[in-house]
């Protein structure tokens, strides 16, 4: 008569006693993570570097914005447009560079490629820059 004691079943037989294990329970498997590209990696670190270089010579370029209201004369000028100009141009070109870095970290923090969210925010931020230029260059009516 065979002994039950736990999941432990023990059968007396002639010789030494076997012991019978219960199926073991199936173990789920974990996906494999994703690989992460060195090459990916490093380009949008790189072109992160270059959004925040971009940043620092428009910022720079921005303070000439002033020189529009060079040719104002009797209270013809608009400057709400210049101040606008500098809220685009600058501004702007923060908030891109601030989203970008915060949504390549997080893309890269997934392991999925990222380097195009860096390049997306140059070209945003090149026309953030480009449309504060307009605006400080609408300071002077033609």
């Amino acid at each position: 008569m065979p002994y039950v004691r736990g999941p432990t079943l023990i059968v007396m037989t002639f010789g030494p006693a076997v012991t019978m294990y219960p199926h073991p329970t199936p173990v789920l498997a974990v996906s494999p993570r994703r690989p992460r590209l060195v090459a990916d990696v490093i380009a949008t670190f790189c072109l992160l570097a270059l959004q925040g270089l971009v940043l620092v010579c428009s910022a720079y370029m921005s303070l000439f914005f002033a020189m529009a209201t060079d040719s104002c004369y009797a209270d013809r000028c608009d400057t709400d447009n210049l101040l606008w100009a500098y809220v685009v141009a600058d501004g702007g070109g923060v908030a891109v560079v601030v989203v970008s870095t915060i949504a390549a970290s997080i893309v890269m923090f997934r392991r999925r490629m990222a380097f195009w969210i860096p390049l997306v925010g140059l070209i945003l931020q090149i026309f953030a820059f480009a449309l504060g230029a307009g605006l400080a260059g609408s300071v002077v009516p033609s």
